[in-house]
């Protein structure tokens, strides 16, 4: 998502709360589809990634779900970039 902000010389702040880069995304007028709207929900995923030990450990079934939205949100980007 900051990929996209780059790419329309918009600045952003260093954050990793996705549900913040989305509504600066929306800010911008790019139109972010419901199932990138959900990336919001790996964002304490992020919190565990950064600081090992303060949250509850991963289950395997998080890993898969963090994992396929992060996959559609990079689908989505790579998208966005080439149009």
């Amino acid at each position: 998502m900051k990929a996209l902000r780059v790419a329309h010389k918009i600045e952003f702040p260093d954050v990793h709360d996705l549900a913040h880069l989305v509504s600066l995304l929306e800010e911008t007028r790019i139109v972010v589809p419901v199932e990138i709207r959900r990336a919001n929900e790996s964002t304490p995923y992020v919190v565990v990634a950064h600081y090992p030990g303060k949250v509850r450990p991963l289950t395997h079934r998080d890993h898969e779900r963090v994992l396929d939205v992060a996959e559609a949100v990079r689908r989505w980007v790579a998208e966005q970039l080439s149009t």
